[in-house]
């Protein structure tokens, strides 16, 4: 819990796909006095995520209705999952909506277990609260669920009624899938870019390194703030990615510090800035041009190239 997903690696998952998969693990282990209804409307819809932690959510959430329902009496699991815009999430009384995503890919899952009273759901996603006797529920469950989805700049609602049942419903960025071809590198210069990146994650970085030489476009990495300008000086990239608020342990410099550093010895290199946040530092640093383009995180390689590929048409004054 107190480690915040900090090594959580991300990479485009196509919504149906993962539902299905999810969907199947979840029959297996339904009690037989259970039904479960799936209908989903999803398209070609797709969002960056973790595939394994996702599921986690929609396992633990049905889990749970299962539990609701008990063993007593004929139960239905309805699976609903679809697409929708921004304003539906105010219409759920979703607070603090991001301005950043315009859709979402919505998942449902609604029981008709016993519910619970408005006590309880003030409570449910609270560390160790749990509804279970005694040695029959750890509380962590729809904590970790609470976790999960914001990590992932999405947002978990429930609503429930004693004797009714419960409806969880969750909503995730919705992204739409970059590629890349070989003829769309072979005609521009991307296949030509170097790319360097500094990210305090290095599971992460070690991803996307791993995509960007799937598309034939070389990356090196560092994982200490001070280490760039030193691996600038040995070779200069094309593309500069840097963690937001990245913090170097020994010199105690900040990668916005860097990006000024940059900018003024190596005035070409293209800067990308991933963020979980888009702070008015990050704003007024891409408007004085200190940084090139900001991408708020979870981040692909696909990404950083459609990014990188603008920020050289508006050097070169083509955009």
């Amino acid at each position: 819990m107190s480690r915040k997903n900090m090594e959580t690696a991300y990479r485009f998952i196509e919504a149906d796909n993962f539902l299905k998969r999810a969907v199947k693990m979840i029959r297996t282990i339904c009690p037989y006095n259970i039904s479960i209804e799936v209908k989903t409307n999803l398209e070609d819809a797709g969002f960056f995520g973790n595939h394994t932690q996702l599921n986690q959510v929609l396992l633990n959430i049905c889990v749970n209705a299962f539990h609701a329902i008990g063993s007593k009496k004929e139960g239905k699991v309805e699976i609903e999952a679809d697409t929708v815009s921004r304003k539906v999430l105010s219409e759920d009384s979703v607070a603090d909506i991001s301005e950043i995503f315009k859709s979402y890919v919505r998942f449902r899952i609604k029981d008709n277990g016993c519910g619970m009273d408005s006590h309880t759901i003030e409570q449910i996603f609270t560390p160790f609260f749990t509804t279970k006797p005694e040695g029959k529920g750890t509380g962590l469950g729809l904590s970790v669920v609470d976790q999960i989805v914001h990590a992932h700049k999405g947002y978990i609602t429930v609503r429930s009624e004693e004797g009714k049942g419960t409806l969880f419903t969750i909503y995730i960025p919705q992204s739409e899938k970059q590629v890349i071809s070989e003829n769309e590198q072979e005609n521009g210069s991307e296949k030509r870019w170097s790319i360097l990146i500094a990210g305090a994650n290095p599971k992460v970085v070690h991803i996307l390194r791993r995509d960007f030489e799937k598309i034939g476009i070389r990356a090196d990495e560092v994982s200490e703030i001070k280490d760039v300008i030193k691996s600038m000086k040995n070779k200069v990239p094309d593309i500069l990615v840097l963690e937001d608020g990245q913090f170097d342990s020994e010199t105690h410099v900040l990668s916005p510090d860097i990006s000024m550093e940059v900018r003024e010895k190596y005035p070409s290199v293209i800067q990308i800035v991933m963020s979980d946040n888009i702070r008015k530092e990050i704003v007024e640093a891409r408007q004085k041009e200190i940084i090139d383009a900001y991408i708020i995180k979870p981040v692909s390689a696909s990404a950083i190239i459609e990014a990188a590929r603008k920020s050289a048409g508006e050097k070169s004054g083509n955009v």
